[in-house]
């Protein structure tokens, strides 16, 4: 199932602040609009694409690639990875150098 960022949208249009009906209109109706913001009804792309474009958004603004979930996932992997990272310096650092027996 694809995640929806429907706040950076809403936000995005009540920071110039424009209503639902001055957002949509020569677009969609606002009840098209309205269903969207408040069940998370997808309009036709078509649609979105137009409304996100009026808001100086693209679409991977409001279907975002890295899911709060995976970016979490992402974050606990990094942070293993710098475990490791650093923990090998250390050893290594501990090590003696060339030349040192």
């Amino acid at each position: 199932m694809m995640m929806m960022n429907i706040d950076r949208f809403i936000s995005a249009r009540k920071s110039r602040g424009l209503s639902q009906a001055e957002l949509c209109e020569g677009i969609c109706t606002q009840a098209t609009l309205s269903k969207f913001e408040n069940s998370g009804k997808a309009p036709a792309i078509r649609i979105l694409t137009q409304l996100c474009a009026r808001l100086n958004l693209t679409l991977d603004d409001v279907f975002p690639v890295n899911p709060p979930a995976q970016s979490k996932a992402n974050h606990l992997l990094d942070a293993a990875e710098f475990t490791l990272i650093t923990s090998e310096y250390e050893a290594a650092k501990k090590r003696p150098g060339p030349g040192h027996f």
